[in-house]
């Protein structure tokens, strides 16, 4: 087996590993909005906390592989850039809006009150940011595996 093999197994699985993530993030994030408590709530923002286990993995394998593949055999391909580009901007969008949003959620839940009512959580748990963000980064996913399965040229790759 070549290292190209190797590399673009490696890039494939961690798509895949990304693809993982994010399902699993829908089903979380659709379970903290509906929670009927805090313990609940508590229990689902942990389990999101855990999915950087696979994510940031998957994110490395998805950057390190491609990164090494479009620098040995994607030269005056056009859809690169934009994969590289949305790949970052899904990194960016989870970091600073969900990332973010998930902090102060987990921070509201960490008070030292035992009887914390679910209505003082309520607004952070419905926040449509969060929603947005998944939206965002699942169809930027998608348009990426269309980038790397059509290889359009550069009006294709615009969208056009």
């Amino acid at each position: 087996m070549t290292i190209y093999y190797t590399v673009l197994f490696i890039h494939v699985v961690s798509v895949i590993g990304l693809f993982i993530a994010l399902a699993a993030e829908g089903a979380i994030l659709f379970r903290i909005r509906t929670a009927q408590s805090v313990d609940e709530t508590r229990f689902f923002v942990g389990a999101f906390q855990r999915l950087r286990i696979v994510a940031i993995p998957s994110f490395l394998g998805i950057l390190v592989g491609g990164l090494y593949l479009a620098s040995k055999w994607g030269r005056g391909t056009f859809w690169i850039p934009f994969a590289l580009g949305a790949t970052l901007l899904i990194m960016l969008i989870g970091g600073l809006v969900t990332g973010k949003r998930i902090a102060r959620l987990r921070n509201a839940l960490s008070s030292d009150e035992i009887d914390l009512p679910i209505k003082a959580i309520s607004a952070k748990t419905k926040d449509n940011a969060l929603l947005i963000s998944y939206g965002l980064r699942a169809g930027l996913g998608l348009g990426i595996v269309f980038l790397m399965t059509a290889k359009p040229d550069l009006p294709g790759s615009l969208g056009g």
